[in-house]
């Protein structure tokens, strides 16, 4: 450990407080837990090599299953010595999330009884959990608003794998979740370590969060699931960023309505996926790719069609939208194209 430029100074300098908690159930093993572990390794030991930086920034990680562990008791960040997070078993993450929560008050009033300043706690969420057991979590929800209210601590939602980011939109305080895409979690942790090296920024987190979400939304319906990742794989690799993608399909429950909205108003570049599926479309007004694009459109977003099986548009479509930009997707040079102009809208 490089701890060569520590001195008493930097103990008494305000505590910055970053308390992780980490879903370890089974289902995290397929959802990237190496590469997480990979990523908090190098979190740990590149903070030893910023120890001036990170001098007063102290740790925890709380994993959980079925049952809660501490992984890592609150300290110093330059005395954590990382082991990697082994998975099994199912998720409960009301009690993950409760674990957190008490683990930052302790410490807070901890803090309060030794006369410690310090800045406002981080509780950030990782995990993959679907919600196919249809959790309640309004009264954890409630909690998670009120504290985020007083100011006890920001909560920061993060979503891998299949996660329901329903759900985390339900639990989320005033930051809105944020979905990791798989292989690309460094980019994540690259931002939590040079935004928690700086906690005093006047930059607020949501604000710094934007740097990282998905600035491409790509709406498609359900049976064209695996022609449109394949697309969006494509784009990704190409331009290294991420798209929002529903993996549940557009055509999912009522109750995406509002990750929805959100996700398009974040969004830069509107991708509608369009195929033959869209001609047997019966009721415009409750088909979900359509609601989608009407509001891409009334929020001026750029939209563009990807026609991925060679589909004419329908009468309607071609009146609604037949000015928009189209691509074909089986088109070499179309897709060059798109991949280009993405590129020059994104700035990147």
């Amino acid at each position: 450990m490089n701890n060569s430029s520590f001195n008493e100074a930097d103990y008494y300098k305000p505590k910055r407080l970053l308390v992780l908690v980490l879903d370890k159930s089974a289902s995290m093993d397929f959802s990237g837990m190496q590469e997480i572990n990979n990523c908090l390794q190098d979190f740990v030991e590149d903070a030893k090599f910023d120890n001036r930086k990170f001098s007063s920034v102290e740790f925890s990680v709380i994993a959980f299953n079925q049952k809660v562990d501490t992984i890592v008791d609150v300290s110093n960040i330059l005395n954590v010595e990382w082991q990697p997070i082994t998975t099994e078993g199912c998720s409960d993450i009301i009690l993950g999330i409760i674990g957190g929560i008490n683990s930052v008050k302790n410490r807070v009033d901890y803090y309060k009884s030794m006369g410690y300043e310090y800045y406002k706690p981080w509780l950030v969420l990782i995990t993959d959990e679907d919600n196919q057991q249809n959790v309640n979590i309004q009264a954890l929800s409630k909690q998670i608003r009120q504290d985020v209210r007083n100011e006890i601590y920001e909560f920061i939602p993060v979503g891998v794998g299949n996660v329901s980011m329903a759900l985390l939109e339900e639990l989320k305080g005033s930051i809105m979740p944020v979905k990791l895409q798989y292989g690309r979690y460094s980019k994540f942790f690259n931002w939590l370590y040079t935004t928690v090296g700086n906690f005093s920024s006047s930059r607020s987190p949501e604000k710094q969060l934007d740097d990282i979400r998905p600035k491409i939304f790509i709406s498609y319906k359900r049976v064209d699931k695996e022609k449109v990742i394949r697309i969006k794989r494509q784009i990704e690799e190409k331009l290294d960023l991420t798209c929002w993608f529903d993996v549940d399909g557009i055509e999912s429950d009522a109750q995406f309505a509002n990750v929805i909205i959100n996700a398009i108003n974040e969004c830069e570049v509107f991708l509608f996926m369009y195929s033959h599926a869209h001609s047997e479309i019966n009721d415009l007004d409750n088909d979900w790719t359509i609601r989608e694009i009407n509001f891409a459109q009334k929020k001026k977003k750029r939209i563009v069609f990807v026609n991925i099986d060679g589909a004419e548009l329908t009468d309607w479509f071609e009146m609604m939208f037949g000015t928009k930009q189209q691509v074909e997707a089986n088109s070499e040079q179309a897709m060059r194209k798109l991949l280009l102009d993405i590129s020059n809208w994104l700035d990147l």
